[in-house]
Parts: structure tokens; sequence; C-alpha cells
């Protein structure tokens, strides 16, 4: 009768739900979260599956820590390169020898990285030495993250130069201080947030104004803030 038809269809369409989660649970243990999970089921399905087997769109993803592994290969053979004067002449060979020894040099007077900051203004001399003193401080095995870099910015650098600084900044995770002032008064902004001995690398090539007497290791001038200006590259060309 029609109780019997009613109760027939209520066990057909149970069977039918049942039968439509058992097929979704078995897709969910193949990695993917089934409909009928909780949120907090998904969310485990999705990092399982994301961090196991590291696909996205069907395309097979190294892992996290996979990735962070090469880029730091990857780096270190940059550095590396960049030590070692790989590929230069002779002659430039010798001037970037020279200047990572500089660098080190600077390491043993200014007590490690924390006793040295980096005046960095996005130049091309100014590149080139940001790229010696990361390199050597990574064959030395210190982190070059922990010198202070700062920036002096005002109305003369135009905006490219501004987003190449950004830029560099981000890439290489520089934490680079922005100030607004003159250098002079900027630098002691700067150095006095960090108390101790103090040496900063500048870019500084003797062919510049007013540099043809300077010595690799300066002195600031009367009515500065006492610290020790650290030029590797003085005597560089603009060649080089």
């Amino acid at each position: 009768g029609p109780s019997f038809t009613t109760n027939a269809t209520h066990v057909i369409v149970c069977l039918l739900v049942v039968s439509v989660a058992a097929s979704l649970m078995v897709l969910s243990r193949d990695g993917t979260p089934s409909a009928v999970a909780s949120d907090g089921e998904a969310c485990h399905h999705r990092s399982h599956a994301s961090a196991a087997a590291g696909v996205e769109h069907g395309k097979p993803a190294p892992r996290e820590e996979e990735a962070e592994r090469e880029e730091g290969e990857k780096r270190a053979t940059h550095w590396e390169r960049v030590t070692s004067g790989a590929g230069l002449s002779e002659a430039l060979r010798a001037k970037v020898h020279a200047a990572c020894a500089v660098i080190r040099e600077s390491l043993e007077r200014f007590e490690g990285p924390r006793g040295l900051a980096f005046s960095f203004n996005g130049g091309k001399d100014s590149t080139v030495l940001l790229h010696l003193v990361m390199a050597t401080l990574a064959a030395e095995g210190s982190d070059y993250r922990q010198v202070l870099f700062f920036f002096i910015d005002n109305e003369q650098n135009f905006p490219e130069m501004i987003e190449f600084i950004e830029n560099t900044d981000r890439e290489y995770s520089l934490h680079l201080q922005n100030i607004s002032k003159s250098l002079k008064e900027g630098l002691k902004d700067v150095l006095d947030s960090r108390p101790g001995p103090c040496g900063v690398f500048m870019g500084t090539r003797r062919t510049d104004p007013y540099s043809e007497k300077l010595a690799v290791f300066h002195p600031t001038d009367a009515g500065w803030l006492a610290c020790t200006r650290i030029h590797p590259i003085l005597d560089w060309s603009y060649a080089d």
C-alpha cells in the first residue's frame, strides 16, 4: 500500500546518501577533502595533501623546505663566484680579492657584523660593494643581515632609483632604514641607535669629488659622529 511505498522510498534515499558519502570519503582518503568533512578536517586534508604531495594545478611542486634548500645552494654558489672573481680579468680579480680582504678586516676591527653599517644609495658602486659585503660575510660564516643598512633619502633621488633600492631591500632582506635627513644628521641618528664599535661601508671611489686623499679606513671629519668610513673599492675605476 501507500505506506509501504513511502517507507521503501525512504530506504532507497537513505542508501543513496550513504553510498555518496562513502564515495566522498574514499576521495578524501586519496588526498581531496570530502564535502561532508568538517572545516577542521578539510583544512587538515588540504594542508597534508599540499605538504606531502606539493601539488598545485595538477603539477608537482617542490616542498617548501626543498625550495629553501635549493635557493640557499644557489645563493652560496653565487657568493662563491663573487668572492673568487670568477670570469673576471686578472687585474679586476685582484681588486675583488683586495676588497674582500678589507671587508674581512672590518669584521675583525669592529667585532663582527653588528659593529658595521652600510650606506646604500642604489648607485652602481654601492650595489657592487653590497654584493661584495654579502658574499664575504657569507664566506666567513657571518649573517650580513646583522649589518645596519641605511639609505639617505633626498630630493635628488629619482623614482626609478627609489624603486631599485626598495626591490634590493626586499630581495636581500636588508631591513633598510630610510633616513630623510642630510648624511651628517642621518648618520648620527642611525649610529646612535647601535652603540659600540662603528664602521660604515661606503661605495666611494678615489675619483669621486673630495675623495682623492681618502684612506681605505678613514675616520670621520671633525664635527661628525666619531666612526670609521670603510672604502673597500676606493681604487676601483669606473670601468671596473
